[in-house]
């Protein structure tokens, strides 16, 4: 309700992909849930959706670079 969390979201690229984390505490639990809050899968639902958006962009920039 705050938006502590949204703006707590890091993207970095590393080596071949990218670190998508968060340093608020909750993440974690918000992410996998506990025994009292259920899972909200904002972390794995982003990376399921974006996954063939990074695919296509590296294929076509391996057909660009060779």
């Amino acid at each position: 309700d705050t938006g502590e969390f949204l703006n707590s979201i890091d993207i970095r690229p590393i080596n071949n992909g990218v670190n998508i984390s968060s340093d608020v505490p909750q993440a974690v639990f918000m992410e996998y849930g506990t025994s009292r809050i259920n899972e909200r899968r904002h972390f794995r639902n982003s990376i399921s959706r974006i996954t063939p958006k990074i695919k296509e962009t590296i294929a076509l920039e391996m057909k660009t670079t060779s």
